[in-house]
């Protein structure tokens, strides 16, 4: 018999982060920055919440065994959340000031 076993925690504690901060992290950012112009404003939000989900992460990394991998997950999803599904919509669909 095979010993191998999978240890996917985490991929989801990383999910479970990125999620939390695309939902939350995101709108309060966006706000937070509003004296920037536009484009930067979206960078800024972009990095901010990439940061914050990478600092969310480090305390899931350190607490359990075999899960090293979190930070990178969460790092990761959280680039792909925030450029596909949240920062697309508010750059071309945000009104604009005049």
């Amino acid at each position: 018999m095979s010993s191998i076993s999978l240890n996917m925690d985490g991929l989801f504690y990383g999910l479970a982060i990125a999620v939390f901060v695309a939902l939350l992290g995101t709108p309060a950012a966006w706000r937070l920055l509003g004296t920037l112009p536009h484009a930067g404003r979206a960078l800024a939000t972009y990095l901010c919440c990439i940061g914050l989900s990478g600092l969310l992460a480090i305390p899931f990394a350190f607490a359990g065994h075999r899960l090293e991998e979190t930070v990178l997950f969460a790092v990761m999803f959280s680039a792909a959340f925030q450029l596909v599904t949240v920062l697309i919509p508010l750059l071309f669909f945000s009104p604009k000031r005049p």
